[in-house]
């Protein structure tokens, strides 16, 4: 595991959600449900936030690679590697099929 290549996940964001919550896979991409609306970007903030919180990883560690103004985003954390990050995040990896 090289630590300078971040790991990379595709995300689909559902803003004004009742809870903040890790949801399923949804066409490969890991579904995440945010409470907070997608203004000034204040999801992104609360989606690493959150993201930070179910990682435990510190928010610098995690960055939007691609999609600021999108649902459908790239997330890279940096210094884990895709085994460990999913299971802290409590999901297994999306079957095919």
């Amino acid at each position: 595991f090289n630590d300078s290549y971040p790991t990379l996940l595709p995300v689909k964001v559902i803003p004004n959600a009742t809870r903040n919550q890790i949801a399923s896979w949804e066409n490969g991409a890991l579904k995440i449900r945010i409470q907070t609306p997608p203004l000034d970007g204040k999801a992104n903030k609360a989606l690493i936030a959150f993201l930070s919180k179910q990682t435990r990883l510190s928010k610098n560690r995690i960055s939007i690679e691609r999609g600021e103004t999108s649902r459908q985003k790239w997330i890279a954390f940096n210094g884990i590697d895709r085994t460990a990050l999913l299971e802290r995040l409590g999901i297994e990896e999306p079957t095919h099929g």
